[in-house]
């Protein structure tokens, strides 16, 4: 998705401004300038008063609009406090943050703009990065850019922004702690980023006699002693810093102050603006590394460039000064295209139905006669399965019957062979399982049990009832014998018979 954002701000030298483009994530800059203002304010003076430079300017002026438009305010306008708070959700910490900032601030809350971001949580307290300024200035900052046609969607501090092009430029390493010294119109702001969070933001400002005492956005004067408030631990100031005997002074203390503070893990020390012979002296007074900044290839102003990163997506600002009135409604882009495509999509498938209704119809209606003749076929199938069911049966018990009469033959021959010839049989009878005999005979009866121990159908062989004499010379006798599921093999039966 394509998105437009400007950064603006005012400078000595007139309105700087940063126009970037975002399309899928990647961004670029469509322009960047400073434009001259007139007495008035408006884009009419300065380097425009030829005709050429007049239409240059007006047509540069014209495209700084975008999608967002971000107005940086100077630090020196702007109080900043961090302060720890119970570790809840947004919705709790915007409550909790009304009964709390009041006692941070040095005017009432009825005439400031506020506005807060989280910097870090441990556990179940918070750190809070709070910003607040009078909203006289705020409005008299809008008013300015508005008088010029521009309306800005959200408000924020220029030297915070700078540090995003910084990030935007180098990032920062795992651990690594960067100070930003930004010197600009005889003031440094000194910001500290730990971990791509700020932890420390303060202004100090300098002159070649001192500090002087100097004129802030709420037309009051800045003091020229320490900050002695709580939160000086924390890295925390709305004014200027403490005295100091050249303009470097007060600047080495801060430095010194920040180093002490992160336990001398605040070894990148970035400056942008001044002499070089400051820097240089920052370098000799801290003995660490002061390089310069060089901000080229992310714009002239880093701190426009800064303030239109974070209309952008990627970056986007955590904290808004804009008084609530005056911010717009927001329409969701992908919420918009989302309802257009339910739209396009309701109206495609009105389209398809009224067009094609009737040739559904027609489909179904031939689908439904092929469904009754496959259920009549269906029909017919089943009954000649149940046929052939009842054909298969009545087959198996035919094939039952003849092999019982052959097993029954071979049975027959069996108990004929294995008896001896002077036993007389009296009844002969078998259910399947067992086969019984009554009779008698000359012999011993007792030989009928080894006799049976030959046949290939008949196994288990015992006598039903006790041997009774028959005559003279008879035993009568009655034994069943169990048949053999599986008739034993030659060789199996002469085993039996030895044994």
């Amino acid at each position: 998705m394509r998105r437009q954002s400007v950064g603006i701000r005012f400078t000595e030298r007139g309105l700087s401004f940063v126009m970037l483009e975002s399309v899928l994530g990647r961004i670029r800059v469509l322009d960047a300038g400073v434009i001259d203002l007139g007495d008035d304010g408006s884009p009419e003076g300065g380097a425009a008063s030829s005709s050429v430079e007049h239409a240059s300017c007006r047509r540069r002026w014209q495209g700084a609009h975008g999608d967002e438009v971000i107005l940086g305010l100077p630090r020196r306008e702007v109080v900043c406090r961090f302060i720890d708070v119970p570790n809840v959700g947004e919705e709790q910490l915007d409550g909790l943050l009304a009964f709390e900032i009041e006692r941070h601030l040095p005017f009432s809350l009825e005439e400031a703009c506020y506005s807060y971001r989280k910097v870090s949580s441990t556990g179940v307290t918070a750190r809070v990065l709070v910003m607040a300024v009078k909203r006289v200035v705020v409005e008299q900052a809008l008013a300015r850019v508005e008088h010029l046609g521009i309306v800005p969607t959200g408000v924020d501090v220029a030297s915070m922004a700078a540090t995003t092009s910084l990030l935007y430029q180098r990032g920062i390493q795992a651990g690594e702690t960067i100070t930003l010294v930004q010197v600009e119109n005889g003031e440094a702001a000194v910001d500290v980023l730990l971990h791509r969070a700020m932890v420390s933001s303060r202004i100090v400002l300098l002159d070649d006699d001192g500090v002087r005492g100097k004129e802030s956005g709420t037309g009051e004067k800045e003091s020229r002693e320490p900050n002695t408030s709580p939160d000086a631990a924390h890295g925390v100031d709305d004014g200027a810093s403490a005295n100091g005997s050249t303009d470097a002074a007060l600047l080495v203390d801060e430095l010194k102050r920040v180093a002490a503070l992160h336990h001398e893990s605040s070894r990148h020390i970035v400056v942008h603006g001044g002499a070089d012979s400051l820097r240089q002296q920052l370098h000799e007074e801290l003995g660490v590394p002061v390089v310069r900044w060089d901000a080229t290839t992310v714009a002239a102003d880093p701190a426009a460039f800064g303030l239109a990163l974070r209309g952008l997506p990627r970056y986007a600002l955590s904290g808004n000064l804009l008084p609530l009135e005056r911010r717009p409604v927001r329409n969701d882009r992908s919420v918009l295209l989302c309802r257009s495509l339910l739209v396009l999509v309701g109206c495609l498938a009105a389209a398809w139905w009224a067009s094609d209704a009737w040739l559904e119809r027609k489909v179904l209606d031939h689908l439904n006669e092929d469904i009754r003749q496959v259920q009549q076929e269906a029909s017919s199938v089943k009954a000649l399965q149940q046929e052939a069911s009842v054909l298969s049966a009545r087959l198996k018990a035919l094939e039952g019957l003849v092999s019982a009469q052959g097993r029954s033959m071979h049975l027959l021959r069996d108990v004929v062979m294995v008896l001896p010839p002077d036993v007389l049989l009296q009844e002969l009878s078998f259910d399947g399982t067992k086969v019984r005999l009554r009779g008698s005979t000359t012999a011993s009866a007792a030989l009928l049990i080894s006799a049976f121990e030959r046949s290939a159908y008949l196994e288990n062989a015992a006598f039903t009832a006790p041997i009774s004499m028959q005559g003279k010379d008879r035993q009568a006798f009655e034994i069943a014998a169990t048949i053999r599921a599986v008739p034993r093999s030659p060789a199996e039966q002469s085993e039996g018979g030895a044994s």
